[in-house]
């Protein structure tokens, strides 16, 4: 239980809004009761089989990027299977994008033949986006969001309703 904990600790790097004084009161006593090595736990968080290594290459050569900063890539089934991968371990790969001055949303949607949907995995360094999926039946976070649509056509319209309101918070109208 206190591996799992610091994992999301680690993972998390203290860069989310909530991180406060309290947070870091806890997370010191945790690691001075059970004299934790973060270090090594953050070092096997990053670990990842080489398919997933060559699909962010993959994605990052292949990105789209809207006129007003979304950037998106689509996920095929002959692209996951390329790369020996599972759909439903695709989603975790957008979030190496986060460092990209371009993007102000990125989403990756990827086809899940099994299941009949196409994944979506929004994350945002600006605007809200939860709003905005909610439209399209996902949730999430003001920051990362997701949902689960049945055609890339949808697809597109959400990166259509996603570029508006990057467009918006350029100009300052959204938060």
């Amino acid at each position: 239980k206190i591996s799992c904990s610091m994992y999301v600790i680690v993972d998390g790097r203290f860069i989310f809004d909530n991180t406060t004084p309290d947070v870091l009161r806890k997370v010191a006593n945790l690691i001075e009761k059970y004299n934790l090595e973060t270090s090594n736990l953050y070092f096997n968080l990053y670990k990842k089989p080489i398919g997933e290594f060559k699909l962010q290459g993959y994605m990052a050569n292949n990105m789209q990027v809207t006129k007003n900063g979304v950037g998106y890539i689509k996920i095929t089934n002959d692209i996951i299977d390329m790369f020996h991968m599972e759909s439903a371990s695709t989603g975790d790969a957008i979030n190496e994008f986060n460092n990209v001055t371009d993007f102000v949303i990125w989403l990756s949607a990827t086809e899940d033949k099994k299941n009949n949907i196409i994944r979506v995995s929004i994350r945002s360094r600006g605007p809200a986006i939860n709003h905005v999926v909610e439209k399209y039946n996902g949730g999430g976070h003001a920051k990362a969001s997701g949902a689960r649509l049945k055609t890339f056509e949808e697809v597109d319209n959400l990166i259509k309703d996603l570029d508006n309101e990057a467009k918006k918070y350029k100009e300052g109208e959204a938060l």
